[in-house]
């Protein structure tokens, strides 16, 4: 389980924050308006710690799995 990233936030899209740490990328999806909320405190380019949930989602015909990494900025928001 991956409980926690902490490392330098070098992208932000609509979906995802892509953080780096000790020169691997992470792909960190994220809820909806976290991503807005990052670009407008200008946190790109900054440390940064998500507190994650991991799991893996089965594609339509339970053949195909995809690991999803899933970020929240603080303890209580990941517990939803």
């Amino acid at each position: 389980m991956i409980s926690s990233i902490r490392g330098t936030l070098k992208q932000i899209t609509e979906q995802y924050a892509l953080v780096e740490n000790q020169g691997t990328s992470y792909e960190i999806l994220l809820p909806s308006g976290l991503a807005e909320r990052l670009k407008e405190n200008g946190q790109i380019g900054k440390e940064i710690e998500f507190k994650t949930i991991y799991y893996i989602e089965a594609g339509d015909k339970k053949s195909n799995h995809y690991p999803r990494l899933v970020g929240f900025i603080d303890s209580v928001d990941r517990e939803f």
